[in-house]
């Protein structure tokens, strides 16, 4: 909160994220498909990700973003497994 007055004046969009779209944003990066490497994010790494899948299963939420078919994204991922044992739990092995 005690940033929030600063940061609010460089942000044209946010959202909140339920912990129930973290989880398998979680799982999908530690196991993708093919040959893509896995990535270990925590719940604050695949937070990005989460918040694309969000974007765009909603074609409101994402036009009023510019969000489309011949978008180009980039997520970074800020967090690995900063509690091991909690990251085993909720993407197992």
């Amino acid at each position: 909160l005690a940033a929030w007055p600063l940061l609010r004046e460089g942000v044209d969009h946010y959202m909140i994220l339920p912990e129930a779209e973290i989880v398998p944003a979680m799982r999908d990066l530690a196991r993708p498909p093919g040959q893509d490497p896995a990535i270990v994010a925590g719940e604050t790494g695949a937070a990005g990700l989460a918040a694309l899948r969000m974007i765009a299963a909603r074609p409101d939420f994402a036009a009023q973003i510019g969000l489309g078919p011949d978008s180009d994204v980039l997520i970074f991922v800020c967090e690995g497994a900063t509690d091991p044992d909690r990251y085993r739990e909720l993407v197992g092995g």
